[in-house]
């Protein structure tokens, strides 16, 4: 869906690759539209819901593999793979935009 020309062999490894970024970046323009107050805590704030997306993402296709006989997640290396490379992907997103502002304004003070 996100990238028609790549062949279905490899969506998995695509889904694990930008769902976790895909996820960061809905929570902080979501969060960022609300205008939470808090800018320095924007990135933080993220990073918490995306970790929460990708744990109930990875958790709710294990349960429909049980439920339904599926095969989502069809080894325990597959759902742990799901979730380090969630963390892995939010917390590079997160360290991204945390330090991103801080060179911006330092750019602009030194200036």
């Amino acid at each position: 869906l996100l990238a028609p020309h790549i062949s279905p062999d490899h969506a998995p490894e695509i889904q694990f690759a930008m769902l976790p970024v895909a996820a960061f970046l809905l929570s902080y323009i979501t969060l960022s539209v609300r205008d939470v107050g808090a800018r320095d805590l924007l990135p933080l704030l993220s990073a918490l819901l995306a970790n929460a997306f990708m744990g109930l993402s990875a958790l709710a296709f294990y349960y429909i593999d049980l439920m339904t006989g599926s095969a989502f997640v069809p080894t325990n290396e597959a759902f742990m793979l799901h979730l380090v490379s969630g963390l892995i992907g939010i917390g590079a997103m997160g360290l991204l935009f945390h330090f991103l502002p801080h060179g911006r304004r330092a750019e602009g003070g030194a200036a």
